[in-house]
């Protein structure tokens, strides 16, 4: 009766040291959490543009991103900037009423 009282306990012990250690990555990542921000918006005649600097902040590994969302044809497209190489790449081009469709799971 003894020996399975220990095992219980031990499988506690371990239970309770591997939610701690769950607990403190999760606080750790939190604390990672970067806030989305627009650097600047501008609206006229039907577009919507918005630059964003995405990545990681503390290094040469950020890049532009310019969203634009066109009115009249609800399209959403993204654009990556490489100033080096004086380049705009269309990333993604979507329709916005089929990602709020697929947004409510129709």
């Amino acid at each position: 009766m003894k020996r399975k009282t220990n095992n219980f306990q031990m499988n506690t012990v371990a239970l309770w040291a591997s939610a701690f250690f769950l607990a403190g990555l999760i606080l750790t990542q939190a604390g990672r959490v970067q806030n989305a921000q627009a650097d600047s918006v501008a609206t006229t005649n039907g577009f919507c543009m918005s630059t964003i600097t995405c990545g990681i902040q503390t290094g040469s590994e950020t890049y532009d991103l310019l969203w634009l969302i066109d009115d009249r044809s609800e399209t959403l497209m993204i654009f990556y900037g490489d100033v080096y190489n004086k380049v705009l790449d269309v990333r993604v081009v979507k329709n916005l009423a089929d990602i709020f469709k697929q947004a409510r799971g129709n």
